[in-house]
Parts: C-alpha cells; structure tokens; sequence
C-alpha cells in the first residue's frame, strides 16, 4: 500500500485528502495545538494513516466508544466547494 507524503497526495482518495488539507490549515493557525508541531512531525503523522480510515462509508457508521453515548467518529461534513 500507499504510505502519503506530499509528493503522492493527489493519489489518495479526496476524503483523505480533505483531511490533509484541514489538519495542516489547523497546524499553520497560531492559536492551534497543532501549530506547535514541526510540518515533519504532522507529515510523518499523516504517513501513519492508512489510505481508508478517513473513508465516507466508515465515517457514517455509527460507531460509539465503549461505555459512553459518544460517538467514535463524526460524519465528514460536505464540501460544496471541490478540496484537491
């Protein structure tokens, strides 16, 4: 399998690529957590996800962490603008 970095990124699946783009627009904002991270350690981290996680189908499922009412994963909200 594909692990991403930015030189493959168009080949991931948009709902992958939609996550990218929102976790390094996150990580370039001041007020962010993420921005205290290094761009190499938000690549390497977005090299560990695998290619499906971020997954439509699997993020509609209603998963619901063990012992709680709260959900696993929250739905991908739609684009009406096209993300590459």
């Amino acid at each position: 399998w594909r692990l991403w970095n930015p030189e493959c990124h168009q080949a991931f699946p948009l709902s992958f690529r939609r996550v990218v783009r929102c976790l390094l627009l996150c990580a370039g904002r001041p007020e962010s957590p993420l921005h205290a991270l290094s761009d190499a350690v938000v690549f390497y981290v977005l090299n560990m996800c695998r290619w499906d996680w971020f997954d439509r189908h699997t993020m509609d499922e209603d998963i619901v962490v063990e012992g709680t009412n709260l959900p696993l994963h929250r739905p991908l909200l739609p684009s009406s603008s096209s993300d590459s």
